[in-house]
């Protein structure tokens, strides 16, 4: 089985210094690189911990120095720098602006992190102390992407804005549609509860020399907000579940990310015809992709807990399959729509559940609805990896199996459950 870690080093050295038409596009691009490289250094760092409580604190704590100074968090500060360096230049900026990186997170703050997860551990158990852990590794990586960005703004004398990555949670939506471009580094980015950067979150603060910098992810925060009266994280909640809404915001640059083909490969069986749509499905909202991608547990009655969703790379639920490492939450919706869009399977299963098929990038995709009764309208329930380059099975005893590409699925042959 391929080494991810290998696999994700060696994308980030094909993606480093390559222009994808804007400094911030490419800085995107690789965020979402080093933020894999992150989940899969956190999963290794997991998976080695001492049984013993007392030396996990200590064993946490170490891992998070090492981190910090590590050549992880120098590619985040390379990445932040460079993106600073280039756009200057697109703006006709010359050299001579100060650009700043930030210091080395202090064992204060890495020591907090580490007794947050240790928390986690006692209260709610073992598979939300990892993925909290897991957040806090990526967290501490793609901050210093922004906080270069955001220091070296301000010791210019320029100004930065946060720009929400396409389908942005109610909290990173609400702080990105306040209108706001920032002079100071600490407005907008701390609140009583410490980072304003929650764990998993891939937004961007850009740099703004001219107005016209400003981005349209970001544009179009503002002008929703303005529009619907959007003005706290529950408005922005029960807004993601407006469909025109969602149709806002979902287009705002998953279906052209220009250096998708650069990450995850070509389309490799685009000689397999599609199919037309059997009908109008309802859109999923973001709330749905959210748990498809990072999944959910829930505690039942009986004590057992029951997991829903989690497909993204890294999320280690047991009995599901993982995309790629180089797939992006995004790179998830695009899929979904696409297999939707243009299935190149469709199989009814029953009268309840129906799935659409399509090799998307080297990865067949399943997307399932499934009808709860005839008078009501499908119900969205699950974008799945079936197999794929880079695709994984994780088993309930924890064994991570290969599922390599088989596109015969795709075929006319019997449908078996994946």
């Amino acid at each position: 089985m391929a080494d991810p870690s290998v696999e994700l080093e060696d994308l980030y050295k094909a993606l480093e210094g390559r222009y994808f038409g804007s400094a911030r596009l490419e800085m995107e691009a690789l965020m979402e690189v080093l933020f894999a490289r992150a989940t899969q250094g956190a999963k290794k760092v997991w998976a080695a911990r001492p049984e013993d409580k007392e030396e996990l604190d200590e064993y946490l704590f170490n891992q998070l120095v090492e981190l910090s100074q590590g050549p992880l968090c120098q590619s985040a500060d390379d990445v932040g720098a460079r993106y600073v360096s280039v756009h200057r230049a697109e703006q006709g900026a010359g050299t001579s602006l100060p650009l700043i990186t930030p210091q080395r997170e202090g064992k204060q703050l890495l020591g907090a992190h580490a007794r947050t997860v240790m928390d986690v551990l006692a209260s709610k158990g073992q598979y939300e102390a990892e993925k909290r852990f897991t957040g806090i590794y990526g967290d501490l990586v793609l901050n210093r992407v922004r906080n270069t960005v955001k220091l070296s703004a301000k010791a210019a004398g320029n100004k930065w804005c946060r720009v929400p990555e396409a389908g942005a949670c109610p909290f990173c939506l609400m702080l990105a549609s306040r209108g706001a471009v920032y002079e100071d580094k600490t407005t907008a980015t701390r609140s009583q509860g410490g980072s304003r950067y929650h764990a998993h979150c891939k937004c961007t603060a850009v740099e703004i020399l001219h107005e016209a910098d400003v981005p349209p992810a970001a544009r179009r925060a503002w002008d929703l907000t303005e529009k619907f009266n959007l003005r706290t994280v529950t408005d922005w909640a029960a807004a993601r579940k407006d469909p025109a809404i969602i149709e806002y915001l979902l287009d705002n640059g998953i279906r052209d990310d220009p250096t998708r083909t650069v990450r995850l490969g070509p389309m490799l069986h685009p000689e397999i015809p599609t199919l037309d749509p059997l009908g109008p499905l309802p859109r999923p909202t973001l709330e749905d992709f959210d748990v498809n991608c990072f999944g959910k547990s829930q505690k039942r009655k009986s004590g057992k807990i029951k997991y829903y969703g989690g497909h993204l790379y890294g999320t280690g639920i047991p009995g599901k399959t993982e995309f790629p490492a180089s797939w992006t939450a995004d790179d998830i919706i695009y899929a979904t729509e696409l297999t939707l869009r243009e299935p190149q399977r469709i199989v009814p299963r029953g009268s309840q559940r129906t799935s659409h098929f399509r090799e998307v990038h080297g990865v067949v995709v399943e997307v399932s609805f499934y009808q709860v009764s005839p008078l009501e309208e499908p119900v969205y329930r699950h974008s799945v990896p079936i197999n794929g380059n880079g695709v994984y099975f994780r088993g309930e005893d924890g064994v991570v199996m290969a599922r390599p590409i088989d596109v015969s699925i795709l075929g006319r042959g019997s449908y078996g459950h994946h």
